[in-house]
This record gives C-alpha cells, structure tokens and sequence, in this order.
C-alpha cells in the first residue's frame, strides 16, 4: 500500500489531505463535547459562538472560544515562520512539524483518557488551547502540497 502511495503522488496526496481532515473533525468532537463546547479544529463554530453570547445568548462558553481562536491564529503564525523559508513540497521542516504536532496531540489524548474525558478547570482550558494551537499549525501544510496561500500573511 505504501509503495503504490509513493509511486503515485497525487494519492498520497489525496491520503494526506484525507487523514487530516478526519483528524480534524476528531479534535472538533473532543472540544466540543468534552471540552465544554468549544471547537478546536475550526474556528468558525468559535465565532459564532461568541457572536451569539455577545447577542445575549445564555449558557454560552466564552473564555474558551477566545481562547481557542486566538491559541489557533498562534500555531498558524508559528506553522507559517517555520514552513516560510523552505522551499514547495515535503521538507524536512514539514515532517518535524507534523510529528511535533502528532506528539502533542498523542499526549492531550493521553491526558484526556486519563482525566476521564472531563478535565477539571484549569486544565480544560490549557488542553483547549494545546489542542487549537495545535490545530493551527495544520494552515501551513498546503503550502507542502505545492501552495503559497497559507503562507503569504505569515
């Protein structure tokens, strides 16, 4: 399987691209449901959130969508300095940049098993913020794949 993911790039690609975003979608469920409805992966939920909590909403997280929104633009900041310099395509950068994220997150899930799923205050939020700065470092990859776009503002 390996081998026929190297001998066609554009599958290996398509296979990245595909663990990424279930991964993702997984770190969105975990801050949602177990991090007091706070989204990780995509900042979108976390503005709306607190779009509707400054509209008056009640029973409304704030402290965690901030926290998630900002700690995410920081991992993209620092995702983007690292991967900036290199040059178009799978680095050496990259693939330190992957494997510290995947470490990290390895880790919170660790800590998350075994806390019980529902980490006391404030270790939600430190976990909130790891997680969506982790997220964050994920803006820079395209710019593996053979795009700049992620990297301009960086």
């Amino acid at each position: 399987m390996l081998e026929k993911l190297r001998r066609h790039p554009a599958n290996l690609h398509l296979g990245l691209m595909l663990a990424l975003t279930f991964s993702t979608g997984l770190a969105d469920a975990v801050g949602y449901l177990g991090l007091d409805k706070v989204f990780t992966g995509n900042m979108t939920g976390n503005v709306v959130i607190l779009g509707m909590a400054l509209a008056g909403a009640s029973n409304l997280p704030v402290l965690g969508p901030l926290l998630a929104l900002f700690t995410f633009m920081l991992g993209a900041a620092i995702g983007g300095r690292v991967l900036r310099p290199v040059a178009i395509g799978w680095t050496t950068h990259a693939t330190v940049l992957f494997a510290v994220q995947g470490a990290i997150m390895a880790g919170l899930a660790v800590a998350l098993f075994l806390g019980g799923g529902h980490p006391p205050q404030p270790f939600d939020l430190a976990i909130t913020s790891l997680l969506a700065a982790m997220m964050g470092l994920r803006p820079a990859s395209p710019g593996t794949s053979g795009s700049r776009t992620s990297r301009r503002w960086s």
